[in-house]
């Protein structure tokens, strides 16, 4: 993507231009827990990630079909979960279940899913509703938890398209691709 002054821009600032973006399908960003599924969806140029629900989670198979189905009306083209590996890089004890349910879900959906470092992220979201809540809100929003897993997505998948579009950059600036 080439970021360049326009006269087109009303404000004359700066405005990026979508040349070497094409679009490509949506990606679905999943937070991953044993409650809830956090949702997140990108554009169809693979720029910006969008929470989109939380899924309470009832059993793998209907969470899996699920999924499935919101890919489907979605027009999803990769499937992007957050793996929640530990601080040194090793995999946590929930990363196997990750692993188990990223195999189920390729497997029902016959999409590309990708596990993506995750960690963090729920920490940002945290921090973010906390910076948001209004005056004399104290916590509240800490009930909120289906909020919170939805923004975790978000943040997941945008981190992932954002270190994406910089793999692409550097390969155009060196001449890879």
């Amino acid at each position: 993507m080439r970021v360049s002054r326009t006269p087109k821009s009303p404000t004359g600032g700066w405005m990026a231009e979508q040349q070497h973006h094409k679009p490509q399908g949506r990606i679905l960003g999943i937070d991953f827990g044993r409650k809830y599924l956090g949702i997140a969806t990108s554009d169809e140029l693979g720029l910006l990630a969008r929470g989109l629900q939380t899924l309470v989670r009832k059993n793998l198979r209907q969470d899996v079909a699920e999924l499935a189905r919101l890919c489907r009306e979605l027009g999803v083209t990769k499937i992007v979960i957050g793996n929640p590996i530990q601080l040194d890089g090793s995999p946590s004890e929930l990363s196997q279940e990750v692993e188990r349910f990223a195999r189920r879900l390729r497997e029902h959906t016959r999409l590309e899913v990708e596990l993506w470092d995750e960690r963090f992220t729920t920490e940002q979201a945290t921090r973010i509703l906390e910076a948001t809540r209004g005056p004399g809100e104290g916590h509240k929003w800490r009930k909120h938890k289906l909020t919170l897993d939805c923004l975790a997505a978000e943040l997941l998948l945008q981190s992932y398209l954002d270190a994406k579009r910089l793999k692409e950059n550097q390969g155009e600036c060196t001449g890879d691709r």
